[in-house]
């Protein structure tokens, strides 16, 4: 029985370990928040999650079952663009990895990238 309980103790440290020591989980700084999105994501109906960061405004997206690839056309991403539209936002275009709305002759450039094969993060700038 004692040996049980070694061998499950090492086998969570070791588990334990490689999760923590996993840099693509620090790739955003604290993880936690990042760890609660994609959970809400696998448990829930959402497919936009806002991401708790004090110094920027960010969002957690999956990609689309249906869809092989993020594109415009992607559910999760038309979900964002539909949330800036209804802040007052024109869609203009996407170039490369970026989103450029335009409000009242001011354009911004919201930042897209693959956090893993499965999420991308978005990222808006904050205005000082």
């Amino acid at each position: 029985m004692k040996r049980v309980k070694w061998f499950f103790l090492c086998l969570l440290m070791i588990v334990l370990i490689l999760v923590l020591s996993n840099k693509s989980l620090y790739q955003e700084g604290n993880p936690v928040p990042l760890i609660i999105g994609i959970l809400k994501l696998e448990f829930s109906d959402e497919t936009l999650v806002p991401l708790n960061y004090k110094e920027k405004v960010s969002y957690l997206i999956k990609k689309d079952t249906l869809n092989s690839e993020f594109n415009l056309v992607s559910q999760s991403l038309d979900r964002y663009v539909e949330l800036k539209l209804s802040q007052g936002w024109l869609f203009k275009e996407a170039i490369g990895s970026g989103l450029i709305f335009e409000h009242e002759d001011h354009l911004i450039t919201i930042e897209t990238k693959m956090f893993s094969k499965h999420y991308m993060i978005i990222n808006e700038a904050i205005d000082d």
